[in-house]
Protein backbone atom coordinates (compact mmCIF):
# COMPACT_ATOMS: atom_id res chain seq x y z
CA UNK A 1 0.00 0.00 0.00
CA UNK A 2 1.25 3.31 -0.98
CA UNK A 3 -0.07 7.11 -0.24
CA UNK A 4 -1.01 8.96 -3.41
CA UNK A 5 0.15 12.73 -4.06
CA UNK A 6 -1.07 15.48 -3.49
CA UNK A 7 -1.23 19.01 -5.60
CA UNK A 8 0.26 22.33 -4.44
CA UNK A 9 -0.71 24.92 -2.40
CA UNK A 10 0.22 28.26 -1.54
CA UNK A 11 0.46 30.57 1.52
CA UNK A 12 0.62 34.50 2.41
CA UNK A 13 0.77 36.02 5.61
CA UNK A 14 -1.65 38.54 6.59
CA UNK A 15 -1.13 41.67 8.03
CA UNK A 16 -0.29 42.06 12.03
CA UNK A 17 -4.33 41.43 13.36
CA UNK A 18 -3.08 40.36 16.96
CA UNK A 19 -1.73 42.59 19.77
CA UNK A 20 0.48 44.20 16.77
CA UNK A 21 1.82 40.34 16.01
CA UNK A 22 1.38 39.19 12.11
CA UNK A 23 -0.94 36.10 12.21
CA UNK A 24 -0.89 34.26 8.89
CA UNK A 25 -4.45 35.14 6.98
CA UNK A 26 -7.31 32.76 8.05
CA UNK A 27 -8.94 33.10 4.52
CA UNK A 28 -6.21 32.88 2.45
CA UNK A 29 -5.07 29.78 3.99
CA UNK A 30 -8.12 27.53 3.82
CA UNK A 31 -8.14 24.97 1.27
CA UNK A 32 -11.56 24.62 -0.62
CA UNK A 33 -12.68 21.02 -1.41
CA UNK A 34 -16.26 19.16 -2.17
CA UNK A 35 -18.84 19.18 0.57
CA UNK A 36 -19.23 22.58 1.77
CA UNK A 37 -23.00 22.05 3.28
CA UNK A 38 -22.89 23.01 7.12
CA UNK A 39 -22.53 20.44 9.27
CA UNK A 40 -25.98 20.40 11.75
CA UNK A 41 -25.93 23.63 10.85
CA UNK A 42 -23.69 24.71 13.48
CA UNK A 43 -21.75 27.67 12.28
CA UNK A 44 -18.71 26.14 10.29
CA UNK A 45 -16.91 28.01 7.79
CA UNK A 46 -17.55 26.37 4.15
CA UNK A 47 -14.33 25.47 3.86
CA UNK A 48 -13.49 23.18 6.48
CA UNK A 49 -15.59 20.78 5.31
CA UNK A 50 -13.50 18.75 3.82
CA UNK A 51 -9.87 18.87 2.38
CA UNK A 52 -7.17 17.03 0.87
CA UNK A 53 -4.28 15.81 3.11
CA UNK A 54 -1.15 17.23 2.86
CA UNK A 55 2.58 15.54 2.49
CA UNK A 56 5.86 16.50 2.59
CA UNK A 57 9.16 14.28 3.18
CA UNK A 58 10.78 14.20 6.62
CA UNK A 59 13.75 13.55 6.67
CA UNK A 60 13.43 9.86 4.72
CA UNK A 61 9.89 9.30 6.31
CA UNK A 62 6.90 10.43 4.41
CA UNK A 63 4.59 12.33 6.67
CA UNK A 64 0.90 13.30 5.37
CA UNK A 65 -1.16 15.78 7.61
CA UNK A 66 -4.70 14.75 7.84
CA UNK A 67 -7.35 17.28 8.85
CA UNK A 68 -9.80 15.48 11.45
CA UNK A 69 -11.82 18.51 11.27
CA UNK A 70 -13.31 21.14 13.53
CA UNK A 71 -13.72 20.69 16.93
CA UNK A 72 -16.22 23.43 18.54
CA UNK A 73 -14.47 24.82 22.11
CA UNK A 74 -15.86 27.84 24.36
CA UNK A 75 -14.50 31.51 24.84
CA UNK A 76 -14.23 30.80 28.46
CA UNK A 77 -11.87 27.76 28.10
CA UNK A 78 -8.78 30.15 27.46
CA UNK A 79 -7.15 32.49 30.00
CA UNK A 80 -5.70 35.73 30.15
CA UNK A 81 -8.00 36.54 26.80
CA UNK A 82 -11.05 38.27 26.38
CA UNK A 83 -13.57 36.88 24.19
CA UNK A 84 -14.00 39.79 22.42
CA UNK A 85 -10.21 39.54 21.87
CA UNK A 86 -10.79 35.83 21.12
CA UNK A 87 -13.73 36.83 18.09
CA UNK A 88 -11.72 40.20 16.76
CA UNK A 89 -8.39 37.54 15.91
CA UNK A 90 -10.24 34.82 15.01
CA UNK A 91 -12.41 35.87 12.34
CA UNK A 92 -14.34 33.65 10.49
CA UNK A 93 -12.35 30.61 12.61
CA UNK A 94 -14.93 32.07 15.70
CA UNK A 95 -18.85 32.98 15.77
CA UNK A 96 -20.88 34.72 18.31
CA UNK A 97 -20.36 31.77 20.99
CA UNK A 98 -17.19 29.82 20.61
CA UNK A 99 -14.09 29.67 18.66
CA UNK A 100 -13.21 26.69 16.30
CA UNK A 101 -10.01 24.81 16.61
CA UNK A 102 -8.76 22.79 14.06
CA UNK A 103 -8.04 18.87 14.72
CA UNK A 104 -5.16 17.18 12.81
CA UNK A 105 -3.53 13.56 12.84
CA UNK A 106 -0.42 12.53 10.69
CA UNK A 107 0.37 9.42 8.93
CA UNK A 108 4.12 8.28 8.78
CA UNK A 109 5.33 5.95 6.20
CA UNK A 110 8.33 4.81 5.91
CA UNK A 111 9.87 1.16 3.83
CA UNK A 112 9.13 -0.80 5.96
CA UNK A 113 5.79 0.31 8.13
CA UNK A 114 3.25 2.97 7.96
CA UNK A 115 1.31 4.10 11.13
CA UNK A 116 -0.43 7.46 12.38
CA UNK A 117 0.38 9.89 14.85
CA UNK A 118 -2.86 10.66 16.80
CA UNK A 119 -6.25 9.25 16.05
CA UNK A 120 -8.82 12.68 15.59
CA UNK A 121 -12.04 12.23 17.63
CA UNK A 122 -13.93 9.36 15.57
CA UNK A 123 -17.93 9.39 16.05
CA UNK A 124 -17.55 10.51 19.60
CA UNK A 125 -17.27 14.02 19.80
CA UNK A 126 -18.36 16.86 17.44
CA UNK A 127 -20.34 16.43 14.17
CA UNK A 128 -17.79 18.50 11.94
CA UNK A 129 -14.83 16.38 13.30
CA UNK A 130 -13.74 12.33 12.73
CA UNK A 131 -12.95 12.46 9.29
CA UNK A 132 -9.63 10.39 9.63
CA UNK A 133 -11.66 7.21 8.61
CA UNK A 134 -12.70 8.71 5.53
CA UNK A 135 -9.47 10.05 4.49
CA UNK A 136 -7.84 7.19 4.84
CA UNK A 137 -10.20 5.09 2.70
CA UNK A 138 -9.95 7.39 -0.06
CA UNK A 139 -6.04 7.54 1.09
CA UNK A 140 -5.74 3.93 0.03
CA UNK A 141 -5.28 2.83 3.74
CA UNK A 142 -7.19 0.07 5.44
CA UNK A 143 -7.68 -0.52 8.73
CA UNK A 144 -5.29 -3.18 8.89
CA UNK A 145 -2.39 -0.92 7.18
CA UNK A 146 -1.97 0.26 9.95
CA UNK A 147 1.43 -1.16 11.76
CA UNK A 148 1.54 1.55 15.18
CA UNK A 149 -0.61 4.35 16.28
CA UNK A 150 1.84 6.84 18.43
CA UNK A 151 0.22 9.00 20.92
CA UNK A 152 0.82 12.84 21.86
CA UNK A 153 -1.32 12.49 24.71
CA UNK A 154 -4.63 10.81 25.43
CA UNK A 155 -7.64 13.46 25.16
CA UNK A 156 -10.39 12.24 23.48
CA UNK A 157 -10.29 14.18 20.33
CA UNK A 158 -6.91 11.88 19.86
CA UNK A 159 -7.77 8.66 20.82
CA UNK A 160 -11.79 8.85 19.64
CA UNK A 161 -10.79 7.83 15.99
CA UNK A 162 -8.74 4.91 17.45
CA UNK A 163 -12.77 2.73 18.90
CA UNK A 164 -15.34 2.18 17.46
CA UNK A 165 -18.44 3.11 19.68
CA UNK A 166 -18.54 -0.54 21.72
CA UNK A 167 -15.31 0.32 22.65
CA UNK A 168 -13.74 -2.13 20.28
CA UNK A 169 -10.43 -1.79 17.77
CA UNK A 170 -10.33 0.28 14.87
CA UNK A 171 -6.77 -0.39 14.11
CA UNK A 172 -6.88 -4.20 14.67
CA UNK A 173 -2.98 -4.69 14.82
CA UNK A 174 -1.87 -1.28 15.50
CA UNK A 175 1.23 -1.27 18.17
CA UNK A 176 -0.07 1.40 20.59
CA UNK A 177 2.77 3.82 21.66
CA UNK A 178 2.54 6.67 24.82
CA UNK A 179 4.25 8.38 27.16
CA UNK A 180 5.37 6.36 30.32
CA UNK A 181 3.52 9.03 32.49
CA UNK A 182 0.88 9.09 30.41
CA UNK A 183 -0.28 5.57 30.45
CA UNK A 184 -0.18 5.96 34.39
CA UNK A 185 -1.78 9.20 34.53
CA UNK A 186 -5.16 7.82 32.70
CA UNK A 187 -4.78 4.27 33.87
CA UNK A 188 -6.04 5.68 37.63
CA UNK A 189 -8.06 8.85 36.81
CA UNK A 190 -11.04 9.33 37.97
CA UNK A 191 -14.39 9.17 35.28
CA UNK A 192 -14.71 13.28 34.35
CA UNK A 193 -11.44 14.45 35.48
CA UNK A 194 -10.28 16.03 31.83
CA UNK A 195 -13.83 17.52 31.26
CA UNK A 196 -16.44 17.35 29.81
CA UNK A 197 -14.92 17.97 26.05
CA UNK A 198 -12.60 14.91 26.98
CA UNK A 199 -14.14 12.66 28.58
CA UNK A 200 -12.30 10.44 31.15
CA UNK A 201 -14.25 6.82 29.88
CA UNK A 202 -13.20 7.72 26.34
CA UNK A 203 -9.41 7.50 27.00
CA UNK A 204 -10.32 4.50 29.31
CA UNK A 205 -11.71 2.72 26.57
CA UNK A 206 -8.81 3.11 24.09
CA UNK A 207 -6.24 2.03 26.81
CA UNK A 208 -8.31 -1.13 27.16
CA UNK A 209 -8.51 -1.76 23.38
CA UNK A 210 -5.30 -1.28 22.84
CA UNK A 211 -3.63 -2.53 25.68
CA UNK A 212 -2.44 -5.76 24.61
CA UNK A 213 1.30 -5.04 23.24
CA UNK A 214 1.36 -0.97 24.18
CA UNK A 215 4.56 0.25 24.60
CA UNK A 216 5.50 3.16 26.74
CA UNK A 217 8.40 5.62 26.12
CA UNK A 218 10.41 8.19 27.94
CA UNK A 219 11.91 12.01 26.61
CA UNK A 220 14.70 11.44 23.99
CA UNK A 221 13.44 7.70 22.88
CA UNK A 222 13.24 6.70 19.36
CA UNK A 223 10.30 5.05 19.61
CA UNK A 224 10.84 4.15 15.96
CA UNK A 225 13.41 4.45 13.05
CA UNK A 226 13.33 8.03 12.71
CA UNK A 227 10.99 8.84 15.36
CA UNK A 228 12.24 10.41 18.86
CA UNK A 229 10.26 11.64 21.43
CA UNK A 230 10.74 14.64 23.05
CA UNK A 231 8.29 15.14 26.69
CA UNK A 232 6.14 18.45 26.84
CA UNK A 233 4.16 17.92 29.81
CA UNK A 234 1.32 20.24 30.89
CA UNK A 235 -1.03 19.79 28.89
CA UNK A 236 -1.40 16.14 30.42
CA UNK A 237 1.20 14.76 32.48
CA UNK A 238 2.98 12.65 29.41
CA UNK A 239 1.71 15.43 26.87
CA UNK A 240 4.59 14.81 23.75
CA UNK A 241 5.90 16.19 20.81
CA UNK A 242 8.04 13.93 18.20
CA UNK A 243 10.95 14.63 16.11
CA UNK A 244 10.26 13.10 11.97
CA UNK A 245 12.85 12.21 10.60
CA UNK A 246 16.75 13.77 10.73
CA UNK A 247 18.83 16.41 8.77
CA UNK A 248 17.33 19.45 7.16
CA UNK A 249 14.06 18.07 6.30
CA UNK A 250 13.01 17.02 9.67
CA UNK A 251 9.59 18.20 11.40
CA UNK A 252 9.08 18.81 15.12
CA UNK A 253 5.37 17.58 16.01
CA UNK A 254 4.37 19.33 19.15
CA UNK A 255 1.14 17.89 19.70
CA UNK A 256 -0.95 20.18 21.48
CA UNK A 257 1.94 22.88 22.27
CA UNK A 258 -0.53 25.49 20.22
CA UNK A 259 -5.05 24.91 20.50
CA UNK A 260 -5.13 28.61 18.65
CA UNK A 261 -2.09 29.48 16.80
CA UNK A 262 -4.18 33.48 15.94
CA UNK A 263 -3.11 34.18 19.79
CA UNK A 264 -0.93 31.67 21.15
CA UNK A 265 1.86 32.22 19.56
CA UNK A 266 1.85 36.18 20.03
CA UNK A 267 0.91 35.64 23.85
CA UNK A 268 2.10 32.15 25.32
CA UNK A 269 0.52 32.91 28.70
CA UNK A 270 -2.40 32.16 27.26
CA UNK A 271 -3.76 28.39 28.38
CA UNK A 272 -6.58 26.41 28.37
CA UNK A 273 -9.23 24.78 30.74
CA UNK A 274 -7.83 21.48 29.28
CA UNK A 275 -4.53 22.08 30.47
CA UNK A 276 -4.14 19.66 33.31
CA UNK A 277 -1.00 21.79 35.02
CA UNK A 278 -1.74 25.28 33.34
CA UNK A 279 1.85 26.41 34.66
CA UNK A 280 3.93 23.12 32.87
CA UNK A 281 2.20 23.85 29.64
CA UNK A 282 2.87 27.30 29.16
CA UNK A 283 7.18 26.21 30.02
CA UNK A 284 6.61 23.63 27.48
CA UNK A 285 5.12 25.83 24.98
CA UNK A 286 7.68 27.95 25.27
CA UNK A 287 10.26 25.14 25.63
CA UNK A 288 9.23 24.13 22.01
CA UNK A 289 8.30 27.22 20.50
CA UNK A 290 11.97 28.27 21.10
CA UNK A 291 13.71 25.39 19.99
CA UNK A 292 11.37 25.66 17.07
CA UNK A 293 13.02 29.24 16.42
CA UNK A 294 16.46 28.71 17.58
CA UNK A 295 16.76 25.40 15.55
CA UNK A 296 14.66 26.43 12.11
CA UNK A 297 12.88 23.57 12.59
CA UNK A 298 9.69 22.69 10.43
CA UNK A 299 6.93 22.45 12.78
CA UNK A 300 3.37 20.75 12.86
CA UNK A 301 0.76 20.42 15.04
CA UNK A 302 -2.66 18.50 15.84
CA UNK A 303 -4.31 22.18 15.93
CA UNK A 304 -2.54 24.60 13.52
CA UNK A 305 -4.59 25.94 11.02
CA UNK A 306 -4.20 24.35 7.72
CA UNK A 307 -1.56 23.53 6.18
CA UNK A 308 -0.47 22.33 9.52
CA UNK A 309 3.18 22.80 8.63
CA UNK A 310 5.37 25.87 9.15
CA UNK A 311 8.01 27.89 10.53
CA UNK A 312 8.53 29.88 14.11
CA UNK A 313 10.00 32.96 13.99
CA UNK A 314 10.67 35.35 16.98
CA UNK A 315 8.62 38.75 16.64
CA UNK A 316 8.93 41.30 19.30
CA UNK A 317 9.17 39.76 22.77
CA UNK A 318 7.09 36.54 21.54
CA UNK A 319 7.09 34.53 18.49
CA UNK A 320 4.74 34.19 14.67
CA UNK A 321 4.53 31.38 13.00
CA UNK A 322 4.44 31.40 8.98
CA UNK A 323 2.48 28.49 6.97
CA UNK A 324 5.23 26.33 4.93
CA UNK A 325 4.36 25.94 0.80
CA UNK A 326 3.52 22.59 0.36
CA UNK A 327 3.91 20.00 -2.50
CA UNK A 328 3.73 16.80 -3.96
CA UNK A 329 6.54 14.91 -2.20
CA UNK A 330 7.72 12.19 -3.34
CA UNK A 331 8.12 8.37 -3.07
CA UNK A 332 9.74 6.76 -0.15
CA UNK A 333 11.73 3.50 -2.32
Amino acid sequence: MRLACFSAIKIKCGSENFNGYPVCATLERHIPMSGTKDPAGMGVPPTYVRRTPLTVLAGGLRLTAVFDGLLKSAFDAYRHVGAAQLRQALGPMANEDAPWTDSNCFVVESAGSLGLIDAGSGVHLDHTAGALSNHLTDMGIAPGDIDYVIMTHLHGDHVGGLINPDGSRIFPRAVMHLHTEEAEYWRNAPSGVAGEHHPADLTGMALRAYSDGAATFEDGREILPGVKAIHLPGHTPGHSGFFIGEGPDAVFIWGDVIHLPEVQFARPDITTVYDLDVVRAEESRRKALTMACEARLKVAGMHLRQPPFGRVVRHRNAFAFTADEIGAAPRVP
